[in-house]
């Protein structure tokens, strides 16, 4: 009896395994269609985005309209010429995440719900120190 019952086990957690893998299949399906409907609707390849900055006494602070990932706004921070740097993400629309290049081959949540070429982040950040600069 007990070697049935290991058998019923090691069979219910394949079809355990089996269930999450059509479930992040049916994610990734549905993920790809919203991502795809959403291209259609912006007809074009490029996506305007406004960036703003604000100073405040000795103090930045800079918008994103998307979720930047840490690494991104760090770098943000430590190239900025103000202590301290703070980064608005989600301000002035939403673009959804925001992850350096090198991770776009690596999948992963991020990567899967970005809709930004890997250079967004060069033009990104460029504009940010410019602005910062500019305060």
């Amino acid at each position: 009896m007990d070697s049935f019952k290991r058998q019923v086990i090691a069979k219910y957690l394949q079809n355990i395994a089996a269930m999450e893998q059509l479930t992040k299949i049916q994610d990734d399906l549905a993920t790809l269609q919203k991502h795809h409907a959403l291209r259609r609707q912006l007809r074009r390849a490029t996506v305007a985005a406004e960036i703003v900055g604000i100073k405040i006494g000795n103090a930045a602070l800079i918008s994103a309209p998307i979720e930047l990932l840490a690494e991104v706004g760090l770098r943000l921070k430590q190239a900025s010429p103000y202590r301290p740097t703070l980064v608005a993400a989600f301000s002035n629309g939403y673009l959804h995440y925001g992850p350096p290049a090198a991770y776009y081959g690596k999948g992963g949540y991020e990567v899967t719900e970005c809709l930004l070429a890997p250079e967004w982040r060069q033009r990104y950040e460029q504009k940010a120190n410019q602005i910062l600069r500019r305060l």
